[in-house]
């Protein structure tokens, strides 16, 4: 397999839309309501993540679903380095973990740990608490579990960024696009609009073509709607055919612990 650390494939993106022009605004908060209210723009794309405020203010357009899995999974990087896709599992006193690895640059991989609740209460890990700002970790669970993988990374560290336990999600929508209070055409994109487990490994890849695929229907058409049509039209089925399979996937490891 190949792979580009996250903030590399951001830089890229960042200095490939400033080349061409893009206006970038960092660390600004900003939703899809206040920039329909500016009118000042002819097309708002909402790319704002499985938590997408956004989508919340225009759920009854949308008709958005939600499923979450039972078991829990919280997201590190490491210092070691796999040489590829890696599943680990391990049996503490308190029950079963298992991890889904892989590399994402010269130095750093991806670790992300997945137990039953059970389990997770029995360890011990269930005390942090979840209404701490954003960007705040776990570092009981951190700890814990270098400790309980030590000798699978080697002594390496394992790196928190805003990990916190978790249920994974599976996002579906029925509408993708719909238009403001004031008018606005508003579109939504990745993880707003769809996700598929992550044992997949789709999750960027869907943002991306998502990304592209909208871009194409805007240039190629004048009418605004039907441009987010056609990117609706040819975009679900692609997306469809992830998330369908990811079912069984994410299904096996909802129970990896009874097998």
């Amino acid at each position: 397999m190949s792979a580009v650390h996250r903030r590399v494939l951001l830089g890229a993106l960042q200095s490939r839309a400033a080349a061409l022009g893009a206006n970038l605004h960092y660390s600004s908060f900003v939703d899809a309501q206040s920039l329909d209210a500016s009118g000042k723009y002819d097309l708002v794309v909402v790319a704002d993540g499985t938590n997408s405020a956004s989508r919340q203010h225009f759920s009854d357009q949308l008709n958005h679903s939600v499923e979450d899995a039972t078991v829990k999974f919280i997201w590190f990087g490491t210092t070691f380095q796999f040489d590829g896709l890696t599943f680990l599992h391990t049996e503490s006193e308190h029950g079963n973990f298992a991890v889904h690895a892989y590399p994402i640059g010269s130095d750093s991989s991806t670790f992300i740990v997945e137990t039953d609740e059970d389990t997770w209460r029995r360890a011990g890990l269930d005390g942090f608490d979840s209404s701490s700002p954003s960007g705040v970790s776990d570092t009981v669970s951190q700890k814990y579990l270098r400790t309980l993988f030590a000798d699978q990374i080697e002594g390496h560290e394992l790196v928190a960024n805003n990990s916190r336990w978790s249920n994974f999600r599976t996002r579906r929508t029925e509408h993708w696009h719909t238009r403001a209070e004031h008018g606005t055409p508003v579109v939504f994109i990745d993880d707003a609009m769809h996700t598929a487990h992550f044992s997949v490994g789709s999750g960027t890849n869907m943002a991306m073509e998502d990304g592209a695929a909208l871009a194409h229907s805007v240039a190629a058409h004048s009418d605004m709607n039907v441009a987010l049509t056609e990117f609706e039209n040819t975009r679900r089925p692609q997306v469809a055919k992830i998330q369908t399979s990811s079912v069984p996937s994410l299904s096996w490891w909802d129970h990896f612990g009874e097998y």
